[in-house]
């Protein structure tokens, strides 16, 4: 015996590896090629709302408002992902701009909604526009098919990296029939 093992005779995933010495490690692996992607695609996409006039800071928080309604601040920051102080000085940059309300709850103090102005549903519109550009770009060259399958697969690998996440959360507050968010018209 030379004390060299024998080589594993376990067949290489093809979705992991791009060769059998590269068994989904560097420059090869999953993560890197998802990492490669979602970088590039959220430059493209950051490049677009800015031309549109917005950031994704922005546009992230103007969807969820599109999608869910004026929200507490608490739950505006679980739907976007932002914790509290950080998503505090990003609301008292939108305020300032015009783009959302902040108003105050019931009269308690710590309870505040946030709500978009008509000015924020303005160039939600427009960065939403950006958006579904990004997302043509994204999809270009793409079957239906090939779309659903990336949408499952790309939904399992997050449900993989954070498990919470199958237990809901926030739910769109109109949909169409295919599951789509309704649009939403300005508030008065």
């Amino acid at each position: 015996m030379t004390g060299h093992s024998e080589p594993d005779a376990t067949p290489v995933d093809p979705i992991t590896a791009t060769d059998e010495a590269d068994a989904g490690a560097g420059l090869g692996g999953l993560g890197w090629q998802l990492g490669t992607v979602a970088k590039t695609a959220r430059a493209r996409f950051e490049a677009l709302l800015a031309r549109a006039g917005g950031s994704f800071t922005t546009w992230k928080i103007l969807e969820v408002l599109d999608v869910h309604g004026p929200l507490k601040q608490r739950d505006l920051a679980a739907a976007v992902g932002i914790e509290g102080p950080t998503l505090t000085r990003q609301l008292e940059r939108l305020d300032a701009q015009n783009l959302v309300t902040r108003r105050r709850v019931g009269g308690d103090r710590r309870i505040t909604e946030i709500a978009p102005t008509q000015d924020g549903v303005a160039l939600h519109s427009a960065l939403r526009r950006a958006a579904e550009q990004a997302n043509h770009e994204l999809a270009d060259g793409l079957s239906p098919h090939e779309i659903e399958t990336l949408r499952s697969t790309l939904d399992r690998i997050l449900l993989n990296l954070n498990p919470a996440l199958a237990h809901g959360g926030l739910k769109p507050r109109r949909t169409v029939g295919d599951g789509r968010r309704k649009p939403q018209s300005p508030p008065e």
